[in-house]
């Protein structure tokens, strides 16, 4: 993912409901990115995104560290 994406994830985000704008969605961006532990990946297909997906760590006292799924998008189907 890079900040050039923002206007598509928020078009993507808006589908599912979530009223974000391409602004917001960059600024996030900006400072989740900061964090070692942070990861983001856009789908496409045929060039044009038609998903994302945002990673982070968990550090728990207990347990050892883990990765854990913040988000995951999908554009609807045509039609759905």
């Amino acid at each position: 993912m890079e900040v050039k994406d923002a206007p598509r994830l928020a078009v993507l985000s808006k589908q599912l409901g979530y009223a974000i704008t391409a602004e917001r969605v960059a600024e996030k961006f900006h400072i989740l990115n900061t964090k070692h532990d942070n990861g983001f990946f856009v789908i496409e297909r045929s060039q044009v995104v038609i998903g994302w997906v945002h990673i982070y760590g968990v550090h728990l006292l207990e347990s050892e560290p883990y990765a854990e799924i913040g988000g995951l998008w999908l554009r609807k189907a045509p039609g759905g």
